[in-house]
């Protein structure tokens, strides 16, 4: 700041436009390190620009500060506000008038923000639009953004194969860059990839080198989605030591991330509950669960990591569980003590529920106790006289079972590493 205002000619102090810029700086800088901003930093830099003469100047300066205030807020879980932000962040940078990098980068947020919150098409539509801009070359940073954000797009859908050539471009052209954060952050979603193949000891291996770029980095955030993922990983493999203290190592990291802190308590808990062999334990790790379900986690692979380790959770306490009793006629079911829920005008619903009964439920191997109807079966008796895209045709099943576990299967619904199961005893009426 100093050598910047003895830079100005016949001048004691920088001028508005200089002192903006310092204060924007002043701003990333702990935003690059951490992920995260000061208030009153913000505020500071706000009141700077404010005195900026020069329209397009300010403007500009205005994309990038809305900018850095909606990834802080997208980091925090204020979605709805990160997208309010970076929504003004790319009308200021079209008021700057030819500015298509700035724009190209607020609409790079926006993809990121909406794959996060499970909104793909949007995401799509964004990733295009930044491809799409004239007179700009893309940097090697945009590259390797735009190919993981393809990439988990694609992930989102289902396209397992295409969605891994994705990171593995988007891994490299980091690395070549030297961006760590941005290849760590890829390397997770790699380890996810290689959790939904069931391939577990690839995604331990992964998880481990994805931990080993984070920590070359000063990024909080990173590290702890790292610690994350190996705990993930490492819970997949039935490797409970390792996994607490991932999490726990995530929680010394980040203090105030519930999910970190929420995971660590349940995987104690189902520990301390293994060992004593009690029972009045479980409704303790079932409130533990419940707690940690309810959280909003807004870093997707966090969230995947959150739902991994409770699958796991939910396969260590299916022997404890009281079975229920599912009654099911041509209609409609009834779980035992609940009211008869009535499918006649829920065609979709009815066909999804007979396909999940249709085959008794089995063993798994290893650790797993269930196993499941496979997602492919399911579709095909579901919709069976239509011809859809696997992508579409998932996310129809996605919602369809999320339908049932909110007509009242919730408890009893299951996802498996094979599909979907009904942990219950079934009764055909």
């Amino acid at each position: 700041s100093a050598l910047i205002a003895q830079g100005q000619p016949g001048s004691a102090r920088p001028s508005a436009l200089i002192a903006a810029q310092i204060a924007m700086m002043r701003c990333e800088v702990p935003y690059r390190r951490s992920g995260t901003a000061e208030p009153a930093l913000v505020e500071a830099a706000r009141a700077q620009i404010a005195c900026v003469v020069a329209s397009a100047r300010r403007a500009e300066l205005e994309s990038r500060l809305a900018s850095l205030e909606g990834f802080v807020a997208w980091r925090r879980g204020e979605t709805a506000l990160a997208e309010s932000h970076l929504v003004n962040a790319l009308a200021a940078s079209r008021r700057a008038g030819g500015d298509f990098l700035a724009e190209c980068g607020a609409e790079l947020g926006l993809a990121m923000l909406f794959l996060d919150a499970q909104r793909p098409d949007e995401a799509d539509g964004a990733l295009r639009r930044a491809r799409a801009y004239p007179h700009i070359e893309l940097d090697g940073y945009q590259r390797a953004f735009i190919a993981g954000a393809l990439a988990q797009s694609q992930h989102d859908r289902g396209a397992l194969d295409e969605a891994e050539r994705g990171f593995d471009e988007a891994i490299a052209l980091a690395a070549q860059g030297g961006f760590l954060n941005m290849q760590a952050h890829w390397l997770a979603n790699q380890v996810l990839i290689a959790l939904d193949r069931g391939a577990r000891d690839l995604a331990h291996a992964r998880a481990r080198a994805c931990l080993e770029v984070a920590l070359t980095t000063e990024n909080a955030l990173v590290q702890r989605v790292a610690h994350q993922v190996v705990g993930a990983a490492a819970c997949a493999r039935g490797l409970r030591d390792e996994a607490r203290a991932a999490f726990a190592a995530a929680r010394v990291i980040a203090p105030e991330s519930k999910t970190g802190g929420e995971v660590l308590e349940v995987l104690l808990a189902l520990a301390d509950l293994e060992a004593r062999a009690e029972r009045p334990r479980r409704a303790e790790l079932e409130a533990l669960r419940t707690s940690a379900l309810t959280h909003d986690e807004p870093i997707r692979a966090a969230r995947a990591c959150l739902r991994i380790v409770l699958d796991h959770v939910d396969r260590a306490l299916a022997p404890l569980r009281a079975r229920a009793v599912l009654t099911v006629d041509a209609k409609g079911f009834r779980l035992a003590g609940d009211d008869y829920v009535d499918l006649g005008r829920k065609p979709v619903l009815r066909r999804l529920l007979l396909a999940l009964v249709a085959e008794p439920m089995a063993p798994g191997a290893g650790d797993s106790p269930l196993r499941g109807v496979s997602a492919a079966a399911l579709i095909d008796r579901t919709w069976p006289d239509e011809k859809i895209l696997e992508h579409a045709a998932r996310a129809r099943l996605h919602v369809a079972v999320s339908s049932l576990r909110q007509l009242g299967l919730t408890e009893v619904l299951l996802r498996t590493d094979d599909g979907y199961v009904l942990d219950c005893e079934v009764c055909r009426a």
